[in-house]
């Protein structure tokens, strides 16, 4: 007999689960050190886009980059954009840092930066060993400061 179709191992793993606990207190217990990185990435991607379509929004430009963003937030134009993370409370100093603070994240990690420690997800590290604590970055970005060499945008011919 073959392995189970995974639809079908995913329901039965389900409905015994389900035995097992019906009536009780369940406690789940995470190790976030051993959590892959993949989880992480997808609740950034989440507020990167939901902060881009808010970009285009509030720009009108059909498909915002980050410096879209940048200029709306130096602007002092941070709290004007609506996005789905806005409606609850934030520990960002601003809501233009909430803001960039995952955009600018994506897109360090897709230049190659990685996570410091998995609770700290504002320090990346770089393939060269430097690192970013993405929300003082993004202060600094906030107050005007150019961006870094490795966000400025690929020059085209």
């Amino acid at each position: 007999m073959g392995a189970l179709a995974p639809v079908v191992e995913e329901r039965f793993a389900r409905r015994l689960l389900s035995h097992y606990t019906a009536g009780k207190t369940v406690h789940w217990y995470v190790n976030f050190a051993e959590m892959p990185f993949s989880v992480w990435d997808a609740l950034i991607e989440q507020g990167y886009d939901s902060v881009l379509r808010a970009t285009a929004r509030l720009s009108g430009r059909p498909d915002p980059v980050l410096a879209d963003l940048v200029e709306i937030v130096v602007a002092g134009r941070g709290a004007r954009l609506e996005w789905e993370h806005r409606q609850g409370p934030c520990t960002h100093p601003s809501a233009g840092v909430c803001a960039l603070f995952p955009v600018l994240h994506r897109t360090l990690r897709l230049k190659g930066y990685t996570y410091v420690n998995a609770l700290r997800h504002r320090e990346l590290a770089g393939p060269g060993g430097d690192v970013v604590d993405v929300v003082r970055l993004a202060r600094a970005i906030e107050r005007g400061d150019r961006l870094p060499e490795i966000l400025e945008p690929a020059a085209t011919s």
